[in-house]
Formats: C-alpha cells, sequence, structure tokens
C-alpha cells in the first residue's frame, strides 16, 4: 500500500502537535525534539513536521511512500514515465529513519520525495557508510 507523504515547516510543534492530533484523531507515531510524524492508514497518509526557523514556514516537500522496493521500483518507472526530472539520492538516512530514494521534480519544481523506509534510526541524518 502506498502512502501519501508531506513534509511541513512549522514555527511551533507543541501547536502544531495538539492541532493535527486532533485533525487526525492521534497522536504521533514518532516523536523528537525536534520532529513529530503521524503515519496513519486512513487516509493513508505520512504527515512530517519539522521545527526549523532557517526555512520557511509550510510545505517542504512531498511524496509517495512504498511499502516495499519492488512498489519504490513501480513509483521510479512512474515518475520515468512522466518525464520529469529525478535525482537519486539511494540509501540515506533523514527524518529519523532510514531508507531507499530518488526525489522527482514536476513542471514547477515541487518536489516529490519517492522512497521506501526500512527501519527508525536515532539520528535525524546519518552519513550513508552507517548504513550498510
Amino acid at each position: 500500500m502506498k502512502r501519501i507523504h508531506i513534509m511541513l515547516n512549522v514555527s511551533s510543534l507543541e501547536n502544531a502537535k495538539k492541532f493535527y492530533s486532533a485533525l487526525l484523531g492521534s497522536a504521533p507515531t514518532k516523536e523528537k525534539e525536534d520532529y513529530l510524524q503521524w503515519k496513519i492508514d486512513n487516509p493513508s497518509l505520512n504527515l512530517s513536521l519539522k521545527s526549523n526557523s532557517a526555512e520557511a514556514f509550510g510545505v517542504n516537500h512531498l511524496g509517495i511512500e512504498a511499502s516495499s522496493e519492488e512498489e519504490l521500483k513501480g513509483l521510479y518507472q512512474q515518475a520515468k514515465n512522466a518525464n520529469v526530472a529525478m535525482e537519486e539520492e539511494g540509501l540515506t538516512t533523514c527524518c529519523y529513519a532510514k531508507s531507499q530514494k530518488s526525489w522527482a521534480k514536476d513542471q514547477d519544481q515541487n518536489e516529490w520525495e519517492l522512497f521506501t523506509t526500512y527501519q527508525d534510526s536515532p539520528g535525524y541524518y546519518e552519513s550513508a557508510v552507517a548504513l550498510k
């Protein structure tokens, strides 16, 4: 099952947690000092919030989370069929998770993260060497 992913930069994680917990009807599934995440099935959504005053508040990027490597390969092919620019990131750690990903940009330069997640990570970022 694929899940839509939305990453938002927010001014206050505390206020955002109250709002999105009420709106989505559940507490975050992952909670860090600078990051919140909800993975819910109805609607199928991966909502991530990042407290980062260095970036503008609002949409950071959009994405589609695949549930398997095979599904991810299908997403990559669909993006290629759409004739969009793609950037392969590969195996990485980001957002407190180890994952495989590439990025696709639409005609207006909106970034779409196409990824599958393997496991949680204690750090927001890690080097690729730590993933092997």
